[in-house]
């Protein structure tokens, strides 16, 4: 009993740290945002959940993700980031945050973005 008491106290922190670490990440995108021009297209590359798109209200906002996780937001491309299905400098802008770390070439997704 003592251990699983243990085990949900550390996770309760760790959920703490997250959250708190993805509030800094939409801060600093909220803040960026509010520099880009009003209808530039930015690309989430990366997106998840798409929880960055409330940030690019004045914006047209694409998320794109391989594995997209349930989303309020419409407008969401399925496809990988080494082969992005979009026009060349069709986009304005991109956000990627914590993404490369998880694709088999990071070279070849910076390139293609």
């Amino acid at each position: 009993m003592g251990s699983e008491r243990l085990v949900r106290a550390l996770r309760r922190r760790l959920d703490l740290l997250t959250d708190y670490d993805r509030r800094l990440r939409e801060s600093w995108v909220r803040d960026w945002a509010k520099g880009l021009e009003a209808g530039a297209n930015v690309l989430d590359a990366g997106a998840g959940d798409a929880h960055l798109a409330k940030a690019f209200r004045a914006q047209e906002y694409i998320a794109m993700d391989l594995r997209p996780r349930p989303s309020r937001y419409p407008i969401f491309l399925c496809a990988d980031l080494h082969y992005i299905p979009l026009a060349t400098e069709s986009i304005d802008y991109v956000v990627s945050i914590q993404v490369l770390e998880h694709v088999k070439n990071p070279q070849q997704v910076l390139h293609e973005v």
